[in-house]
């Protein structure tokens, strides 16, 4: 196969996709934007190709990933991305939306506000009395041993 086909993608296209020794795309022909990208290493993911702020050569092209091959199969990957491309008609932006979502407050760095706050912050006012030096400490201790190991990185 070369750098980018089209086909109609179906199980069968899928695993016959051999490995190239190089990243290639094999494009839907049924679904305009959803593919199979075949890594040099063998994986297989389906992939949506797309146009922002309302498309146009202009406008930045964007790739998003829509799952692996195997733990997805190929209708159920088709249904997701015509979800995805129908956001991106509406106006949506799915990459950039889960770029901001990455770039959001860990809950690592929620601890350490709190530890400074003292308190709760909602709406940028304070909820709650500023804690007692021993219950402050325990708390932060607690926090830091329990949750912060846990999900400190969500």
């Amino acid at each position: 196969m070369s750098t980018a086909s089209i086909l109609i993608l179906t199980k069968t296209v899928v695993e016959k996709a051999a490995t190239t020794g190089k990243r290639y795309h094999v494009w839907d022909g049924k679904l305009s934007g959803f593919g199979l990208r075949v890594e040099a290493s063998g994986t297989k993911t389906f992939v949506i190709r797309y146009r922002a702020d309302g498309g146009g050569r202009n406008a930045p092209e964007r790739f998003m990933t829509v799952g692996r091959f195997n733990p997805l199969t190929v209708d159920q990957a088709r249904a997701q991305a015509t979800k995805l491309l129908g956001a991106v008609a509406n106006g949506h932006d799915p990459a950039n939306a889960l770029s901001v979502k990455r770039k959001e407050m860990r809950v690592g760095a929620l601890v350490d506000l709190y530890e400074a706050e003292g308190c709760f912050i909602q709406r940028g006012k304070r909820i709650g009395q500023p804690m007692k030096p021993l219950t402050k400490k325990y708390t932060i201790s607690r926090l830091r041993h329990h949750v912060v190991p846990l999900l400190g990185g969500r």
